[in-house]
């Protein structure tokens, strides 16, 4: 698997990235340099950020998806290149294609399978299991045994909306980690930052502060097949507080 990120580089770069370059395309280029594309001939091709390639290399890229070839910077016959496409992007593709900034073939030659991942904000109750694998990762690269966060650390952190998504929820752990000398993250450990911004935000409250008898939960839960969303709106509550009483009721792997 061979991975692009599509806003990290200016046009030019980033054509000979994905595509190569061949000795004497332009003034510096000294020797034959293959692309992200050849090297990962039978592989997978992760595009990320797709809604930030311009659009010359939009055209391209189509060629390589419909024919499974491209011209390398400065070749004088194409490459083959039978790789699997996965692309991701944090835009609008259906609205950049409407207003002319993506191809609108290129947008339906990519839309063959969409996972479509909701904001944290939408899906609070994955916070506590982000902060297990967090947890987990910084331990080990910087050496420390964190096991937890304090109450009060993950009531902030549920009641955040998260801006920036996944990423600021992990710069928030691994600042606090670094911080930390003990087992528990506490606020003390928390980025100021943060801090601030959270007492900024409205407090959180489900309109029912009483959580239902575990049967209950447990009948709600299988109505819906699973899906915490449904069985929240069901009972008229946020999914954080759903996951929190799930968790009390020793219902929390449902």
């Amino acid at each position: 698997m061979v991975t692009v990120n599509c806003g990290a580089l200016p046009e030019n770069l980033l054509e000979a990235e994905i595509f190569g370059v061949r000795r004497g395309a332009y003034t510096g280029a000294i020797e034959n340099r293959p692309g992200r594309l050849e090297v990962c001939n039978g592989g997978t091709f992760f595009l990320d950020e797709i809604g930030d390639l311009p659009l010359p290399l939009q055209v391209k890229l189509l060629r390589v998806l419909e024919n499974k070839e491209f011209q390398p910077l400065g070749a004088k016959t194409p490459v083959t290149a039978d790789v699997r496409f996965i692309a991701a992007t944090h835009r609008d593709l259906e609205k950049m294609v409407d207003e002319g900034t993506f191809r609108r073939d290129l947008y339906f030659r990519i839309n063959i399978l969409t996972l479509s991942i909701p904001p944290l904000r939408e899906r609070r109750e994955d916070i506590p299991l982000l902060v297990e694998v967090a947890l987990q990762k910084f331990n080990a690269a910087y050496g420390r045994k964190v096991s937890r966060l304090s109450p009060d650390v993950l009531r902030l952190l549920l009641n955040h909306d998260f801006t920036g998504n996944v990423r600021e929820l992990l710069n928030i752990l691994e600042q606090a980690v670094i911080l930390c000398k003990g087992a528990e993250v506490g606020i003390e450990h928390l980025p100021k930052t943060f801090i601030q911004s959270a007492a900024k935000e409205p407090k959180r409250r489900a309109r029912s502060s009483n959580a239902p008898p575990s049967e209950v939960l447990s009948e709600v839960i299988a109505r819906h097949r699973g899906d915490r969303a449904g069985a929240a709106e069901e009972l008229g509550v946020d999914r954080s507080t759903l996951w929190r009483w799930l968790k009390n009721a020793g219902m929390r792997g449902m």
